[in-house]
């Protein structure tokens, strides 16, 4: 038994959200098809029944069988090219900007 550092790898990830969906798109690519559309999920935002925003949920095919990723979860690709959701706060937590220049 040992302790461990994570090495650090550059990946690319985008948050899941109908204002970024052309990123979303973008990274997907043919995960996107009439077979595995994004479904558009109302929520109800108050106790006066004023609905609220529509929010995303997409499949995503992971190398562990198919998740579901939620409005906010940022989707990742992987160093080998597969695809994973990752709540927003265990993000946060793992991963930090790289700064292109």
């Amino acid at each position: 038994m040992g302790k461990f550092r994570k090495k650090p790898v550059v990946i690319e990830a985008v948050q899941l959200r109908w204002t970024q969906w052309n990123e979303v798109c973008e990274l997907l690519g043919d995960v996107i098809s009439p077979e595995n559309p994004a479904r558009s999920v109302e929520i109800f935002s108050d106790n006066c029944g004023e609905q609220g925003p529509p929010y995303i949920e997409l499949t995503i095919p992971t190398l562990e069988g198919s998740h579901v990723a939620r409005h906010g979860d940022w989707i990742i690709k992987g160093v080998k090219g597969e695809f994973y959701p990752c709540k927003p706060d265990i993000f946060a937590a793992t991963y930090e900007a790289v700064r292109e220049g």
